[in-house]
Order: structure tokens, then sequence, then C-alpha cells
């Protein structure tokens, strides 16, 4: 296992340590595709479950106006998602349905910090 391997299995652990702190969310992506025979659909959901710590975001960057009061962060180890975050993917929480807006990740891709709203 190479530094970046390391590297990248830290967030894994450190969740492990946290315990309750990190919550089991669903993590949903939408992709469109052909037209299934069978259902009629055209739209794929992809879901994964995944670990995440939620935090609220300062309101030092909620004034930047980036961020809207509300938004919260939902940190994800990279390693759990195993793909990329996009916009327009979904996260459902506790019967609660939330959107992705942003996110951002270290340089190893270690951890994903995503910026979620309620949908």
């Amino acid at each position: 296992m190479g530094l970046k391997e390391d590297l990248r299995s830290i967030p894994g652990r450190i969740f492990d340590a946290l315990g309750n702190v990190a919550e089991k969310v669903t993590y949903e992506r939408e992709t469109k595709g052909p037209v299934d025979p069978v259902t009629g659909q055209t739209v794929t959901v992809t879901s994964k479950q995944v670990r995440a710590v939620f935090l609220t975001f300062s309101e030092q960057r909620v004034a930047v106006g980036d961020i809207k009061a509300g938004d919260i962060r939902m940190v994800v180890p990279a390693g759990e998602l195993g793909f990329q975050p996009q916009a327009q993917d979904n996260v459902v929480r506790g019967g609660g349905r939330y959107t992705v807006i942003a996110y951002e990740t270290d340089p190893v891709q270690a951890h994903y910090s995503i910026q979620v709203r309620k949908s």
C-alpha cells in the first residue's frame, strides 16, 4: 500500500472512532438512460449507504453568499462513496431529503465535504 492509499484510509478509521457521531445515510444518483421496456422508466437511481458527519456552515461562509442559511455540510469518507459527488445528487437522512449543491475534496481525495440543502 502506498502513501496515497494510506492517506485515503484515514477518514474511514476516524469515522470508526467516532462511533455514533457518524450517521448512516443513503446517497442517491439519478442517471438517464434508454427506456426500460418493462417499466417504461428512463431514469435509474443508484443508491449507496454511507457514513456521514453533519456540520453547520459558519456565519462568515453564509455571509459570502455561496452558502444559504440552512445549508448543511456533510463529510463522507471517499472510499465509502466510491465516486465523486455531483450537484443534484440526493441524500436521504432520517426521512428528510437533501440535494447536493457543491462539494470539495482534499488533495488525495480521502474525503468529500458536501454542501447539501433540504429539498
